[in-house]
């Protein structure tokens, strides 16, 4: 009998409380800084389960979440708590989102220590609503999480631009990319300074031939026979070696031609290497002479003169290409008609100090600017 006394207020008890209404309350700030985790206090009374609407099109079921607001704002914030009858109460507040302050920062990820190497930018700036990239090789992106390739070694300083209402922070880290194992320079000694060149490997026929003529020497003693300011200069010419002032120059060459290999991705930028070769009459498979080359100089180019060639051409240049261009200058008009195979490295003022010799009516300078080519491992 005792027994039964106890028993029945305890049972009496948890009856009462599971059919007590919920109340549903939490505590939170009256303002916060977009892209800041927030933590919800819940203090909500005689509840089984809870759903979360934050105001910008997410939700939880969470006691306590955790949110993040991308975006400054005024969100209206609704919690409704359920007991185990499925009775409910809801609660709702109002809060203020504020934008953060301005800053700039990366971090990334390397698919490879060696080159060609992809490099995956991860921006946690914060508070900007632009950003631009500068890679270091000329090229730039404004992309929020670009993905850039690079195709050669080197220390590349990469510089974040972060912008918002007329502000701008800027963060620069360094990338160091270490070069592959046997990987072939090529160096051109002029009298108006160096010119240090990497071939592609895109290009491994062009790329081969050439190492071949700078380790024979093939080229030496030759010269830059046809120079245009604003445009390029080229030489490679075995006829060329010790011509007298005044003869035509530019039809000699091995006795070989090398099947063109246009790529895409390479395009006539200042700096460039590109074989040379006939014209489309005689040469229709656009196939190059086997030693004369030609490094480009260019002029400025717009993204107006780029899409005019894009749609005469059919080559359709991305962002980074655009980029490039404009950065750099070139000829693109001469994209995807001959073969490019490289580009320098160092040395890229020696191309306007050749280009800006006084010339015969053939283009060639009235002072011969003579060449050593050395492949440099």
């Amino acid at each position: 009998m005792k027994f039964q006394q106890l028993f029945i207020p305890i049972i009496a008890i948890i009856l009462i409380t599971s059919c007590s209404r919920p109340i549903a309350q939490f505590e939170t700030q009256p303002a916060y800084q977009a892209q800041t985790e927030i933590t919800f206090s819940n203090q909500s009374e005689n509840a089984a389960s809870y759903l979360w609407d934050f105001g910008d099109g997410n939700t939880s079921t969470d006691k306590e979440p955790k949110h993040t607001y991308e975006k400054e704002g005024t969100y209206t914030v609704m919690l409704t708590a359920k007991n185990a009858k499925n009775k409910e109460s809801i609660t709702t507040t109002v809060i203020k989102v504020e934008r953060p302050p301005l800053s700039a920062n990366f971090d990334y990820e390397l698919s490879s220590e060696i080159a060609p190497a992809i490099v995956t930018f991860n921006n946690t700036s914060t508070g900007a609503d632009k950003y631009v990239w500068d890679f270091g090789d000329y090229t730039q992106s404004e992309d929020e999480n670009p993905t850039h390739k690079y195709r050669f070694s080197g220390n590349y300083t990469v510089k974040l631009y972060a912008f918002y209402g007329g502000k701008r922070k800027v963060i620069e880290k360094q990338i160091v990319i270490d070069a592959p194992e046997g990987e072939c320079l090529i160096l051109i000694e002029t009298e108006y300074g160096d010119m240090k060149i990497r071939l592609y490997d895109e290009t491994p026929l062009h790329r081969d031939n050439f190492i071949k003529l700078a380790e024979d020497g093939y080229l030496d003693n030759t010269l830059f026979h046809r120079v245009i300011n604003g445009f390029m200069i080229q030489g490679g010419d075995p006829d060329s070696k010790d011509a007298k002032p005044g003869v035509a120059l530019g039809m000699g060459g091995p006795d070989y031609k090398i099947p063109a290999e246009f790529n895409e991705e390479l395009m006539h930028y200042k700096g460039v290497l590109a074989a040379a070769r006939q014209g489309d009459v005689f040469n229709p498979e656009k196939e190059s002479n086997g030693s004369q080359f030609y490094i480009v100089q260019g002029t400025e180019i717009t993204d107006a003169m780029l899409t005019k060639l894009q749609q005469r051409k059919g080559i359709r240049y991305t962002k980074e290409q655009r980029s490039k261009y404009k950065k750099l200058g070139g000829t693109p008009q001469l994209d995807m008609e001959y073969t490019v195979f490289g580009e320098i490295v160092e040395g890229m003022e020696v191309i306007d100090k050749i280009a800006a010799a006084k010339v015969d009516k053939r283009n060639r300078p009235l002072i011969d600017v003579k060449m050593t080519v050395k492949a440099v491992r």
